[in-house]
């Protein structure tokens, strides 16, 4: 089952060749401090030999989601090409790195478009980090509908589509 000629091999014959979940693949090749060392060998070992790859970001759901928003942008006539789209790892920390790598370089986005809510979450923990104000001077758009309950998010401020959609439910 190689990635060489014939189909992909994916998380999940990963996974279940090596015995455990998806996510667990994904944390042993993206945040494999979550992992015991013994778990992140047996996986990345069982997968070096099925020759599994791991998507990169851009080419994963975060990808999709990148394109997406992109052609929604093109569709009202709002060039989203020339602004800068880093694809961090869909974790707070990846959300909170590509922010202030972003500042650091001169970036002052008055939004954020996020591939997902860790992301998200990450932007808003950075951002508060440096002063920047959420609502006022940034806005911040998540990906999934996540409660997220890091304590770094428990202050955040309420997610306007969540919002609305609980007011057309009382309707």
């Amino acid at each position: 089952m190689a990635n060489g000629p014939g189909p992909r091999v994916r998380i999940t014959d990963a996974a279940q060749a090596a015995g455990v979940s998806k996510a667990a693949v994904s944390f042993a090749f993206n945040r494999s401090g979550r992992l015991s060392h013994g778990t992140v060998a047996c996986i990345r070992d069982v997968a070096a030999r099925m020759d599994y790859q791991p998507h990169p970001p851009h080419e994963g759901v975060a990808g999709r989601r990148l394109r997406g928003y992109h052609a929604a942008l093109a569709a009202v006539s709002i060039a989203g090409a020339s602004v800068p789209t880093p694809c961090p790892p869909a974790t707070i920390e990846g959300g909170e790195a590509a922010f202030l790598e972003a500042w650091g370089r001169g970036l002052r986005p008055t939004g954020v478009l996020c591939m997902s809510d860790a992301v998200a979450a990450g932007v808003l923990s950075a951002a508060r980090r440096i002063g920047v104000r959420v609502l006022e001077d940034l806005s911040i758009v998540g990906f999934d509908d996540l409660l997220l309950t890091d304590s770094r998010t428990r202050r955040s401020p309420r997610c306007t589509s969540r919002c609305a959609r609980r007011a057309r439910r009382r309707r």
